[in-house]
């Protein structure tokens, strides 16, 4: 994703102060790289995470933890925070093992994650 991050950025995705979790649009919210995973906070609260383990020697994370806190859930926001891994994987040239069962259902339910799925 353009203009996002480097890696390893402890800075939190903010939306407005004050908005509601049925008014969260995720095409706004910009997820950010803390350490081997992506999360996406609003006003310092945890509103979603993806977590990844880089496997040695074979250039592949393994998608080991998709959480959405309950207010967020059914808005996209694990979707958001899953395409923002396969992204930096494509950009890295990296393969991904989807070992948590929300990754490994999206993996197989869409082939847009063919190119990277390391079966």
């Amino acid at each position: 994703m353009e203009g996002a991050p480097a890696a390893g950025t402890l800075a939190s995705a903010q939306v407005a102060a004050g908005t509601a979790a049925e008014d969260i649009a995720p095409e706004k919210l910009v997820p950010v790289q803390e350490g081997d995973g992506f999360v996406l906070r609003e006003n310092g609260t945890l509103i979603g995470e993806v977590t990844f383990l880089p496997l040695q020697g074979i250039n592949t994370w393994l998608i080991n933890y998709t959480y959405v806190a309950p207010l967020y859930r059914g808005k996209g926001i694990a979707k958001l925070l899953l395409d923002r891994v396969v992204s930096e994987a494509r950009r890295q040239n990296k393969q991904i093992v989807p070992a948590c069962s929300y990754a490994f259902v999206q993996f197989r339910d869409h082939s847009e994650y063919a190119d990277v799925w390391r079966r």
